[in-house]
């Protein structure tokens, strides 16, 4: 009783969880079941689904949870990409706040009160993050190394706040941002053209995101921190089927692309503090590969995965689009209007 008194100004805020999915019936259940507990607590909360063409009875699911429960909103999105279906929950969402929640992460206990926390009580943070474990669908193979935790979106307990800065922002797998104007940009037409994300559930295509990074710079731009505070988090599910090392070499790949690609969105230069490791290092690890028989195999995947990086970086450097800038500022978005229109 003591501590739903001491939150009792979060437990009292209107906040919306917005899960995304795409054939995932068994996951997203999973993730909506823990969700529903945690937000009993809540006064004003609301749950908001976006199918985005599921096919598997996860549209049937969420039809009979709708009819059953008045906190659930469902959404369909035609337009496939994690971007569009993200855009389409952040207009269905009511409240002051909106937790993004990966349709194959379960929230740990009180892992809602935990994320909202810093958004409630502290004005100048706009983002908040948390820490998020392996949840393995499959046996970890002896090759993987730690190191590959990253790529999907793990985030160590540190026991203390990390203020987050690009591109180190955390992933959108548990995600809680205040509603504020600057949100809106994220549906600007040129974002909508680009529509950064994952496009399907494909793992033999090139993996490129970004919205999750995008959406963290638009709060940072405005004058907002980015944090992730210690406490309870999600378990994020590794799928069996990416437990191969061609998707991590693929994923590196496009990690190098991406790198490049956003910095150029963001108005950022190519090569900056950011990049610059991406490019020095090519020679050195091209090198380096002539070694890699020696290796040990967690090593040998290793040192591959890097050059994918930074290989990836260098095609984007010299043969990726040049996009003009996106706005994150109100200020930006109309003087770009302003041009359009002369």
């Amino acid at each position: 009783m003591a501590e739903a008194r001491d939150d009792a100004d979060i437990l009292s805020a209107a906040v919306t969880v917005a899960v995304c999915t795409l054939n995932r019936l068994p996951l997203v259940r999973e993730a909506i079941t823990a969700t529903l507990a945690q937000m009993d607590a809540f006064s004003r909360s609301s749950l908001v689904v976006v199918d985005n063409g599921s096919t598997d009875g996860t549209i049937e699911y969420l039809g009979q949870l709708a009819a059953t429960d008045r906190r659930v909103i469902v959404r369909h999105e035609a337009r496939l990409g994690l971007y569009y279906a993200r855009v389409t929950a952040i207009a269905a969402a009511p409240g002051d706040f909106i937790v993004f929640l990966d349709d194959d992460a379960v929230p740990d206990r009180g892992w809602l009160l935990n994320i909202l926390r810093p958004l409630v009580r502290e004005p100048d943070v706009g983002v908040s993050g948390c820490v998020a474990r392996p949840r393995w669908l499959a046996p970890r193979p002896d090759w993987f190394p730690d190191r590959f935790l990253d790529e999907f979106a793990a985030i160590r307990e540190t026991g203390h706040r990390r203020v987050c800065t690009f591109p180190a922002y955390p992933p959108g797998l548990g995600l809680a941002v205040r509603r504020h104007p600057c949100l809106d940009l994220f549906a600007h037409p040129r974002r909508m053209a680009i529509a950064l994300g994952h496009k399907s559930n494909d793992d033999t295509k090139p993996i490129y995101s970004g919205e999750d990074t995008d959406i963290c710079e638009l709060y940072a731009r405005n004058g907002f921190a980015v944090v992730v505070d210690p406490g309870p988090g999600v378990a994020h599910a590794v799928h069996g089927g990416r437990l191969n090392p061609e998707w991590f070499l693929r994923r590196f790949r496009s990690e190098g692309h991406n790198r490049v690609h956003l910095s150029r969105l963001f108005g950022r230069p190519v090569v900056s503090r950011h990049t610059w490791k991406l490019f020095a290092t090519w020679p050195i690890l091209a090198l380096l590969r002539l070694a890699a028989p020696v290796l040990d195999p967690r090593q040998r995947i290793l040192l591959r995965a890097y050059y994918e990086k930074s290989t990836g970086a260098w095609i984007e450097a010299v043969k990726g689009p040049r996009e003009q800038p996106f706005p994150f500022t109100a200020a930006e978005a109309a003087v770009e209007a302003d041009h359009s229109r002369s």
